[in-house]
């Protein structure tokens, strides 16, 4: 995985990325917003764009745009190409083979250094897909905690917007999954979870189809990292599907907040 080139990518461009994930809203032309006389401001003392809401979506696809060529760069770390791997596990393959050919006594004329190489370089790509999966999705999260924050989103949101993974939102899983990332190892050598972290890991038995057994998650698995699991069944690998799910879930939460807006404003 360190060995191979990997491409370099583009920002991609703003229309692209709002009509290959139909970002409705975005789609009417934006303008700065005038109040008294003097440009409007977002909560983040930007210059508004029509309104609250189409600032906070605009804000939103411009940080994937920035963001996508690492993004990238760290997705393809994470589920990099088989022919590495295969390539590794053909050298194991081969030294063994080769020091049997030599002697009715393999191990005596074993090559031990090259072979802690290839186990170490396994060993370490294997670690780089944790902390490359780890910094995705504590991005993601925290992008999305943004949105939810800029929106006025509430829990009930968060928790029920598209698209689900084993009946947990992508807002969800991702945070939890976030929440490993951070906490690994508290959860990894606390022997009984708090209740704080027991709701995460709730989360990720649901989405990794993983039981908690006991409930009460004193016998759980959860301190490994979790991250490249996740992003495995979110997206099966694929970076198409990432984005697609990532923004799938961001106008299901705008239109979630929308919609309560409207009932709360209601006549009774």
């Amino acid at each position: 995985m360190f060995q191979q080139h990997l491409p370099t990518v583009t920002v991609p461009e703003y229309d692209e990325v709002i009509d290959r994930n139909d970002v409705t809203l975005l789609k009417t032309p934006g303008d700065w917003k005038i109040v008294d006389g003097d440009l409007a401001m977002t909560r983040r003392g930007d210059i508004m764009i029509n309104n609250p809401e189409y600032s906070t979506l605009f804000r939103l696809v411009n940080w994937w745009r920035f963001n996508y060529p690492v993004l990238h760069v760290m997705f393809h770390a994470v589920f990099p190409s088989s022919v590495g791997r295969e390539r590794l596990e053909g050298e194991l393959d081969s030294l063994f083979k080769d020091s049997a050919k030599k002697s009715p006594h393999p191990m005596m004329n074993f090559d031990y250094d090259e072979y802690h190489r290839i186990n170490d370089t396994m060993g370490a790509e294997e670690v780089a897909r944790g902390v490359y999966a780890g910094s995705i999705v504590i991005a993601l999260s925290n992008a999305l905690q943004s949105l939810r924050s800029d929106l006025g989103g509430k829990s009930a949101d968060w928790d029920e917007a598209l698209p689900r993974y084993g009946n947990c939102s992508f807002g969800q899983v991702i945070g939890a999954s976030a929440n490993n990332v951070r906490h690994a190892d508290e959860w990894a050598t606390t022997v009984a979870p708090t209740l704080q972290q027991l709701q995460s890991m709730r989360v990720l038995s649901l989405v990794l189809d993983e039981s908690l057994d006991p409930p009460d998650g004193s016998r759980h698995r959860f301190g490994r990292e979790i991250s490249p699991e996740t992003l495995q069944v979110i997206c099966d690998g694929s970076m198409v599907a990432l984005e697609k799910a990532f923004f799938a879930f961001a106008k299901d939460m705008h239109r979630l907040v929308i919609q309560a807006r409207k009932l709360s404003q209601a006549p009774q």
